[in-house]
């Protein structure tokens, strides 16, 4: 997405020649058996166009070489969800980005994306609340005790006007301009010019963002707007405002609690097996170290099972350890590890 990713540069076409080209397209990739394609709408007065975006449901076997030859496109390029294709108009190659979401993101999918980078600002206040807005949904990230390592992402859920009820904000309809779509972010009770600043974003956001002109367009345009805060009440409050927001999605979106709860209780076990069971005792216990460490918890792994070893005293557990040990040592494979 963005009209570079092709071996050459991609022209842009004006809007006039951009729509009578829209309607050859889908029809051409639903020919080419697509399912459930949508174009993604952008605001009205836009004057010309980098690329043509679609979403369609993702599907075993989708072959983009077959896609490329239905669409007469003279090259593609694969990156993940996104298939670009490099399609002949009369003033150059036109880049054509078709992407793949599962089918019970695709509502979602189509919403996020329309209207250029609204999707992308719903997100900085999203994020600013503890979750995670993307194309595929609404989700909790659960984290790890030291916060350093995703434990679980969460669905909460993938209807885009609930997710939106969250930060007080309605679907937009309609969008004429680039204006009405910042008015229309700003109206989030949570809006903050402080979260869209560069400065302030991690370095992979900052690097994505610094090269889209619309996100620039509208840290312009945000300077410009002096009554709207630089930061929140909120932010020099005592109170957790994202457990605040966890507790008001349990009560909501009670799946999202059960998930929650669940996926808690996975990782409390498997945090307190680390605990009983990891390479810092097996090695102490017999005396294993680097790759004859690695291979025999590899082995101990595959053979333990969990709710036994949780029925087990750590002094039972060092027993059982070393009898798998004394197995292990006389297995003629393991021999050079020895």
């Amino acid at each position: 997405m963005g009209g570079r990713a092709l071996s050459v540069p991609g022209c842009r076409l004006p809007a006039a020649e951009y729509h009578a080209l829209v309607a050859e397209v889908a029809y051409k990739l639903a020919k080419a058996g697509l399912p459930r394609l949508h174009i993604i709408e952008a605001y009205a007065s836009k004057e010309s166009f980098g690329d043509m975006d679609l979403v369609y449901a993702s599907f075993p076997g989708y072959d983009p070489a077959s896609t490329a030859h239905a669409l007469g496109a003279v090259e593609f390029v694969k990156n993940g969800e996104v298939t670009s294709f490099g399609l002949p108009v009369n003033s150059g190659l036109f880049q054509i980005d078709v992407i793949g979401v599962p089918a019970d993101s695709v509502k979602f999918a189509v919403n996020y994306f329309r209207f250029n980078d609204l999707g992308n600002l719903y997100g900085r206040i999203f994020k600013y609340l503890g979750l995670k807005f993307g194309h595929h949904g609404l989700f909790y990230v659960m984290r790890d005790d030291s916060n350093s390592q995703t434990v679980r992402e969460i669905v909460i859920t993938r209807d885009f006007e609930a997710a939106l009820e969250l930060i007080k904000l309605q679907r937009l309809d309609r969008a004429d301009t680039l204006t009405d779509i910042f008015e229309h972010v700003a109206q989030s009770p949570w809006f903050s010019k402080s979260i869209y600043r560069l400065e302030n974003l991690n370095n992979q956001a900052k690097t994505r963002d610094r090269k889209r002109s619309t996100y620039h367009a509208f840290l312009q345009w945000m300077d410009q707007q002096q009554q709207l805060p630089e930061t929140l009440p909120m932010d020099h409050s005592c109170i957790d405002w994202r457990e605040v927001m966890r507790q008001r999605c349990f009560d909501i979106f009670p799946e999202f609690k059960q998930e929650y709860l669940a996926a808690h209780l996975d990782y409390s076990n498997w945090r307190a097996r680390r605990e009983k069971f990891n390479g810092r005792l097996v090695g102490s216990w017999t005396g294993l170290q680097g790759r004859a460490l690695g291979a025999f918890m590899m082995k101990a792994n595959a053979v333990l099972d969990p709710v036994e070893m949780a029925n087990l005293s750590q002094e039972q557990l060092r027993v059982y350890i070393l009898q798998l040990f004394e197995q292990w040592k006389t297995n003629p494979l393991n021999a050079d590890l020895i």
